[in-house]
């Protein structure tokens, strides 16, 4: 769950500064606004997750989600 949550932190700072070098400014309001319904909301409800599910099973499922991150932010960012 942290490396989800950090990866969005991550790619957050990421984008904020690469946008300030460029003409298409990126806000974190810009970011909230984008990833409402998608990313925010999967990382919310991590926490719904249940405990007794296999193990390999929670880690592949965040593990795509942490993919599903750095994905939007690089189309974010790029285009």
């Amino acid at each position: 769950m942290m490396k989800c949550i950090i990866t969005y932190y991550e790619n957050c700072k990421k984008v904020l500064a690469e946008s300030q070098k460029s003409e298409k400014k990126i806000s974190m309001a810009l970011i909230e606004e984008s990833f409402s319904k998608t990313i925010i909301k999967q990382l919310k409800e991590m926490k719904f997750i249940i405990p007794t599910t296999p193990e390999k099973q929670i880690v592949e499922e965040l593990d795509k989600l942490a993919d599903l991150i750095e994905s939007e932010f690089r189309k974010l960012l790029h285009g």
